[in-house]
């Protein structure tokens, strides 16, 4: 398993402040679930933990990265907000079974090779509780550099890449196969295959609304 981190420290572009548009959706969809437990796993800066910290969620930030954390840390005290920091592994996720209500995992969980990826899907199955809610971004196979790079390939889904702050990191990238066979403990609430467009480059992502229950997902409905 390769987990490495990133250094926030290096990080310029204002990309990372800003929260994505779908996670107000969510952010009011569980409110109104009053399911208030939430881990931001992956949380790099901060930006989705203090979105939801601000709105009266109970947030646990999860990351690997002590620079990320140390960061958010710095901005809580200006803004007098609580918010859990967990420094750690996403493989190996340090909270007891069925702990959150929700789990947000935005561009963090494909960094990774294919057993870490396996066994963070399956910490992510453990810690949620019955019925809880996840909302995790994928990388898509049809992005252009997957298929533009396979000298970088070290497996079939894995792709070294270099990231922002200069690190070279694995990438997972999956098919609505890859999906079906990981996530097949779970409901899909919803599927969405997305381009999104930083730094002059398009990048194709899935975007997962995940339910744990114990039902098959249905997912051949979705596609």
């Amino acid at each position: 398993m390769i987990e490495k981190a990133w250094d926030w420290n290096k990080v310029q572009s204002t990309y990372w402040d800003v929260p994505s548009e779908e996670l107000f959706y969510y952010l009011q969809i569980w409110k109104e679930q009053h399911k208030m437990n939430l881990l931001d796993l992956g949380s790099g800066k901060g930006r989705h933990s203090f979105l939801f910290a601000k709105n009266g969620f109970n947030v646990t930030a999860f990351d690997i990265s002590e620079s990320g954390l140390n960061l958010m840390k710095e901005k809580m005290n200006k803004m007098n907000l609580m918010i859990s920091l967990v420094n750690g592994n996403m493989i190996s996720l340090p909270f007891q079974d069925a702990t959150f209500d929700t789990i947000i995992a935005y561009n963090s969980i494909y960094h990774s090779d294919e057993d870490g990826f396996k066994t963070t899907v399956n910490e992510i199955k453990r810690i949620l509780s019955n019925n809880g809610e996840a909302f995790i971004t994928l990388l898509s196979k049809d992005d252009v550099s997957f298929n533009g790079n396979s000298e970088n390939k070290i497996s079939n889904n894995t792709l070294m890449k270099k990231e922002e702050d200069g690190s070279i990191l694995p990438h997972y990238y999956v098919d609505n196969n890859d999906i079906e066979t990981h996530f097949n403990d779970f409901h899909i609430n919803s599927l969405r295959k997305v381009v999104e467009f930083h730094n002059d480059k398009s990048f194709s992502h899935y975007h997962l609304h995940l339910i744990k229950r114990g039902v098959k997902s249905g997912f051949s409905s979705l596609l």
